[in-house]
């Protein structure tokens, strides 16, 4: 169920505000108009590799006395959204439309940080696309041409993930948002299933090649007696 208290699972941003400093400026930065109400909100203290320089889309504000500033060589004014549509295949793996972007974007997650956790753009799609989506291993091996990963993956709202994506253009954009470890455990899951079924067969031929070993011995030694 939707609530207004809630920032939305997935969602998507014109903008984001670099901030010099950690998480615990967030409550009052809120209070402006800098951030709105799909904050992406860069703390310099959870992105220590980033330079503002290097941001795009990016607001950059400062306390000035008492009051927050914008900072920013060329202020920016758009503040849109664009709106997305997303569904959760499973805790690890979303499928988002982002709707009306056509400049680059912000992409939020609101689940904890993990550098682990990545976004593909869906550049195409196989005939078998929506029936292996809820297998990471398969839906990576099959649609691997198909999905180009963005690479700009940074903390937001001091816990969250985001993503600066470049649509080239495009109005309608699809992702994905994937935990990829998810992938190894299912490897995993695929070399114990091949174990598993050597093993069985071996048993089972071990079992069939003694029984057929008991039956000639008894066979034997009847026509022996």
């Amino acid at each position: 169920v939707a609530d207004a208290s809630f920032l939305p699972r997935v969602y998507a941003s014109d903008e984001a505000v670099y901030v010099n400093g950690n998480y615990q400026s967030l409550p009052s930065l809120l209070n402006t108009s800098y951030v709105g109400s799909r904050p992406v909100v860069l703390f310099s203290e959870d992105n220590p590799t980033l330079r503002p320089t290097d941001l795009h889309q990016t607001r950059l504000v400062s306390m000035e006395g008492e009051r927050w500033q914008d900072t920013s060589p060329n202020p920016s004014t758009s503040g849109a959204h664009p709106a997305v549509r997303f569904t959760q295949v499973n805790p690890t793996k979303y499928i988002a439309t982002v709707d009306g972007a056509g400049r680059p974007f912000w992409l939020t997650l609101s689940q904890n940080f993990h550098p682990y956790w990545r976004v593909y753009i869906v550049t195409s799609h196989t005939p078998a696309y929506r029936r292996i989506d809820r297998s990471a291993l398969l839906s990576a091996f099959m649609n691997r041409s198909n999905m180009s990963m963005v690479q700009e993956h940074v903390k937001a709202n001091g816990f969250a993930n985001a993503w600066y994506i470049d649509p080239q253009g495009r109005e309608v954009v699809e992702v994905i948002l994937e935990y990829w470890p998810q992938r190894l455990l299912e490897a995993v899951w695929v070399i114990e299933g091949a174990v598993l079924t050597v093993a069985v067969s071996y048993l089972w031929v071990f079992w069939v090649w003694r029984r057929q070993a008991s039956m000639r011995d008894r066979s034997h030694t009847e026509t022996s007696g």
